[in-house]
């Protein structure tokens, strides 16, 4: 007989067939979170290490789930955006997170990078204090990002108003539910 230049069933039955390896074990684990923030959004900080080591910044943003910080103006890349419709887009900065050991509070005091722990005043108020100074660093007043004074905000035509919401609408009573169809029918 003679032999033929191709394999008579391909490809398939000279190379035996190769399955995927299934990693085991090695999961990523979830980030350990840090259990006291000293750092809030709105405080003054210096940046401890990357390319603007040593500049002080406000922070705008506080990621606790990550341990990242956003401060304003620093650790900025150049971003990319696409163009459409009236914008003509470009590269423009955008701020990358900073890990929050690469940060240290301002000491109020003399304005130098301070370690931060929290204390008890005599009053039982919880304050943070540098640990170098002893002097006590005041939070930053809260503030919305939606709209700073609650004057400022007009109501709009789909807003309940403050009387009809503090107004009692709901009757307890001890009758079921058929039983209160009847009552209302005058059964």
């Amino acid at each position: 007989m003679p032999s033929i230049p191709w394999k008579p069933f391909g490809a398939a039955v000279a190379r035996p067939r190769r399955f995927p390896k299934i990693r085991r074990g090695s999961k990523r684990q979830p980030l350990p979170t840090v259990d006291e923030w000293k750092v809030v959004r709105g405080d003054t900080v210096v940046i401890l290490a990357g390319k603007d080591k040593g500049k002080t910044g406000l922070v705008t943003d506080v990621i606790r789930s990550k341990n990242h910080l956003y401060v304003k103006g620093m650790n900025t890349h150049q971003r990319y955006f696409k163009p459409y419709d009236d914008f003509q887009g470009g590269f423009f900065p955008s701020e990358a997170p900073l890990h929050y050991k690469d940060v240290a509070l301002i000491d109020p005091s003399d304005k130098k990078p301070t370690d931060v722990a929290y204390r008890y005043t005599e009053k039982g108020e919880r304050v943070r204090v540098s640990e170098r100074t002893g002097r006590i660093i005041p939070k930053p007043t809260w503030e919305r990002r939606d709209w700073k004074t609650r004057s400022a905000v007009k109501d709009g035509d789909h807003d309940t108003l403050a009387s009809a919401a503090s107004r009692n609408s709901y009757i307890p009573s001890l009758l079921h539910f058929h039983e209160e169809i009847m009552k209302a029918m005058n059964i």
